[in-house]
C-alpha cells in the first residue's frame, strides 16, 4: 500500500462521521480534479448517515455552516495543490504543514479553511492534495491527474463500505 493511502486509511478508519470538502474549478483542467473526484464518489457512494460529500467547487468557505452542524470527527478536503511533484502525485497534508502564503486559487486559501474548521469542529483535518500537470482553461483531466482521481476514489468507496 502507498504511503499516502496508509495516512490517509489510518487517519479515518475510525471516524464515526466524515465530511469530505471537494475543491476546484472544472474549468481549469486540472485544477478541476476534486470536483471530479467528488461527482463519482456521489455517484458510487450509497446513502449513509455518516458520510457527507460537498462538491465546494472555488468557494469551500459556502459549506462552513453545514460541516459545523454536523460536527464530524474527520474532514477530508481534496484539491489540487502544486507542490513541485511529479504530474498526478498524491500528497496527504495536515493544516499545519501548509504556509498561510501557500497560493490558492480558491477565495480562501485550504490552509485558512482548514484551520477554522478544525478549531469549530474538533476534527480530524486531512488535506488529499494532487499534483497538476496543466492549469489552465480546459475541462478535461491530464492522464495522470485523472489515474490518480481514479485511483483515490476507488481508495475511498473501499474504505467506507468496509465501515458500513
Amino acid at each position: 500500500m502507498s504511503f499516502w493511502k496508509k495516512e490517509i486509511y489510518n487517519r479515518v478508519k475510525n471516524f464515526k462521521k466524515l465530511v469530505i470538502l471537494c475543491v476546484g474549478n472544472p474549468e481549469a483542467s486540472d485544477d478541476g480534479v476534486g470536483v471530479e473526484i467528488g461527482k463519482r464518489l456521489l455517484e458510487n457512494l450509497f446513502d449513509s448517515p455518516d458520510v457527507f460529500i460537498f462538491n465546494c467547487y472555488t468557494a469551500a468557505e459556502n459549506f462552513t455552516s453545514p460541516v459545523k452542524k454536523i460536527m464530524p470527527s474527520h474532514i477530508l478536503i481534496i484539491d489540487s495543490c502544486v507542490a513541485g511533484k511529479v504530474p498526478g502525485t498524491v500528497s496527504v497534508f495536515c493544516p499545519d504543514d501548509l504556509k498561510e502564503e501557500d497560493i490558492s486559487s480558491h477565495r480562501i486559501p485550504v490552509q485558512l479553511l482548514s484551520r477554522y474548521l478544525k478549531n469549530e469542529t474538533g476534527a480530524d483535518v486531512i488535506i488529499i492534495g494532487i499534483e497538476p500537470e496543466i492549469l489552465g482553461k480546459g475541462r478535461h483531466l491530464s492522464g495522470s491527474v485523472k489515474n490518480a482521481a481514479d485511483e483515490i476514489v476507488e481508495f475511498l468507496l473501499k474504505i467506507f463500505r468496509k465501515n458500513w
